[in-house]
């Protein structure tokens, strides 16, 4: 772990110092495109996240994101979300998400950093015993470190509420299936890339 904060501290002083002034300027303006994506490992454990075992939870979780600058520094787009997920136990699931997203980025040609809030919905699914779909509220800061003309790499922290519909199927055949809604909250560290089109 402290190898890897060393190579990104690096790799953001080296940014900074050979990146074109005009590169955080131009990918924030009005009419660029905007293609990133970022990958975040978390470990869970609690009520919420194990299973009916008590086992933990693995999870590693992908995140697309395309959107256009429809004004300076304010992005519209879509998210998209893959992950797979693990208990200990050996049991796996694979969650797709996709949804709105928005995002507005801070910064001018003096600096080849944009520091960016990012706020998006997604509606998921849930390939696993039963039928699960659930939605998740996420809420994302941090900075766009440009390593390039048009590539930046993404640290970010991020808050997600998540909010799961499970359908229930009783022991008793003769009683009816019913559906119960769980919810709870993540807090974590992200990193990726994003490329800048203009």
């Amino acid at each position: 772990m402290a190898i890897a904060i060393r190579l990104v501290s690096v790799v953001i002083l080296i940014s900074v110092l050979v990146s074109p002034s005009w590169a955080a300027e131009a990918a924030a303006a009005a009419g660029s495109l905007e293609i990133g994506g970022s990958m975040t490992f978390e470990r869970r454990d609690g009520e919420f996240y194990e299973d009916a075992e008590a086992n933990a939870e693995t999870r590693i979780e992908i995140m697309p994101r395309v959107a256009y600058f429809v004004a300076r520094g304010l992005s519209l787009g879509i998210v998209f979300e893959y992950a797979k997920q693990g208990f200990d136990a050996g049991d796996d699931e694979t969650q797709f998400g996709i949804g709105p997203s928005v995002a507005y980025y801070l910064g001018s040609g003096e600096r080849a950093i944009l520091p960016f809030a990012h706020a998006a919905i997604l509606y998921q699914k849930y390939t696993s015993i039963g039928d699960i779909t659930g939605r998740s509220f996420h809420l994302e800061g941090g900075i766009v470190a440009m390593v390039g003309a048009k590539l930046g790499v993404k640290l970010a922290v991020f808050y997600k509420n998540d909010s799961f519909d499970v359908e229930i199927i009783p022991d008793d055949p003769f009683e009816d299936t019913r559906t119960e809604s769980v919810s709870g909250g993540r807090l974590g560290f992200t990193a990726g890339l994003t490329g800048f089109l203009f």
